[in-house]
């Protein structure tokens, strides 16, 4: 229908976005309630594994695949895409996750470097036949409903998701300042319930304790939940191209019922809000300090998580180098390479933001609305860099101590030596720009 690139398709390409990610987070509640693990603790976990993950993935991954088609080996680009996976669904296991969180974000990670569309190209034979084996095994699990009690609480739960589906775009599309067609539209395209249904399905049917048919303590009836969302699955599936072909007269019938005050105030309510988006981001993203702190803190959180996911690494597997380095230590070399980068950069964004905070005050004080002078700039320099020295030693002292793990110390340790050569350069330019003021036949100090 050639409907692919038009306004309704690229909303609800959006919200699919959105709608997977929340799936995954489902999955994650699902998967902890089966290892009998904290919530709390699992979604941290996801978080940093995530975070941790997209820098490295991001990182290593461009220049891997740009050393392989300077080789001209870019047929074996699949193969690193899903070893890739198959390394980051494997260590998603060892924080308690499902391997499906580290797989799909490892595609997302991917999809950044630039390769993603030969990639996902040369990808689809191994994406049909493991969506076989995938299938052929859920299908395996499944019976059709034959109890017409079953059947009917099917169909009218069918008709109740796709008529809350339909109403709430029609109603809530209104507060983005879509029409009621091209809301309804967007829900019509949403209507088939995905491949993460049934694998959510897939997942609370095996959340009954051991033996619980010979107890009775079942929390769920594994084969009419799996019956449940296949049913749904082929029927929302084979609707929603029906009802998407009838959106003139859904959207007729939902003007009908629509009070007009109410349709409105939704969209009066939706311009409220998107006035005050506009206002945020004009006012605070695209200020320099702002844009400063935000880059500090993304440096800063992927750092620690790195460290933090190899810390917890660290428990499970064994890694030594000729079995002369142990293993904690072996694993702090692996990954320095790793962490320098954001440490570098959030040790410059923080200069940065202290320099700047430096001017602001000083201007403040002595009424200076004038460009910066090199001699201020370098005093600026100089006090940016004993400050953050003096930051990265105390940090390092407070975390110190004979238990501390030698991982939880290098982020202060690295960042101290940046902050150091920071404050080192600085000296160097205050000494330069004092030799560069000696009065011609004077003795010079400084070569």
């Amino acid at each position: 229908k050639n409907i692919l690139h038009s306004l309704e398709s690229r909303i609800a390409i959006s919200v699919l976005i959105v709608q997977d990610i929340i799936a995954v987070l489902v999955v994650v509640f699902l998967f902890t309630l089966s290892t009998n693990q904290s919530f709390n603790v699992a979604v941290l976990n996801a978080l940093i594994f995530v975070i941790a993950m997209f820098f490295v993935v991001g990182k290593v991954s461009r220049p891997l695949l740009e050393l392989l088609e300077s080789w001209g080996h870019q047929d074996k680009m699949v193969l690193y895409a899903l070893g890739t996976g198959l390394v980051f669904a494997f260590l998603g296991t060892f924080l308690g996750l499902s391997p499906i969180i580290g797989a799909y974000f490892t595609g997302f990670a991917l999809a950044e470097t630039g390769y993603a569309e030969r990639i996902k190209r040369e990808f689809s034979f191994f994406r049909e036949l493991f969506l076989l084996f995938f299938f052929v095994s859920f299908g395996s699990k499944v019976l059709l409903p034959t109890a017409p009690l079953l059947i009917g609480f099917i169909v009218l739960l069918a008709v109740v998701y796709m008529a809350v589906k339909l109403i709430s775009y029609g109603v809530f599309g209104t507060a983005i300042g879509l029409n009621i067609p091209s809301s309804v539209a967007i829900g019509a395209i949403m209507l088939p319930v995905g491949e993460f249904g049934i694998l959510i399905a897939s997942i609370a049917s095996n959340l009954n304790p051991a033996n619980c048919a010979a107890v009775g303590n079942c929390l769920v009836n594994g084969s009419e939940l799996l019956s449940i969302a296949f049913s749904l699955t082929i029927l929302t599936t084979l609707l929603g191209p029906f009802l998407f072909n009838k959106v003139d007269s859904i959207a007729a019938a939902l003007i009908k019922i629509y009070p007009v005050k109410v349709r409105q105030r939704i969209a009066l309510a939706g311009d409220q809000i998107q006035g005050l988006e506009g206002l945020f981001i004009n006012s605070i993203f695209q200020n320099q300090v702002a844009i400063l702190l935000k880059n500090l803190v993304a440096n800063l959180v992927i750092a620690v998580s790195v460290v933090y996911l190899a810390f917890i690494l660290r428990q499970q597997i064994t890694l030594s180098f000729l079995h002369v380095l142990p293993t904690e230590i072996s694993l702090a070399l692996l990954l320095l390479p790793i962490i320098i980068w954001p440490l570098f950069n959030f040790a410059k964004e923080l200069k940065a933001l202290v320099k700047k905070l430096e001017y602001s005050l000083f201007s403040l004080a002595f009424k200076q609305t004038k460009t910066m002078r090199s001699e201020e700039s370098i005093a600026f320099d100089l006090t940016a860099g004993f400050l953050m020295t003096l930051l990265g030693l105390l940090g390092f002292f407070l975390l110190y101590s004979p238990s501390t793990s030698l991982l939880f110390l290098l982020v202060p340790g690295v960042y101290t030596v940046f902050a150091a050569i920071h404050f080192g350069k600085s000296i160097y330019s205050l000494l330069d720009h004092y030799a560069t003021l000696q009065p011609r036949g004077a003795k010079r100090v400084f070569n």
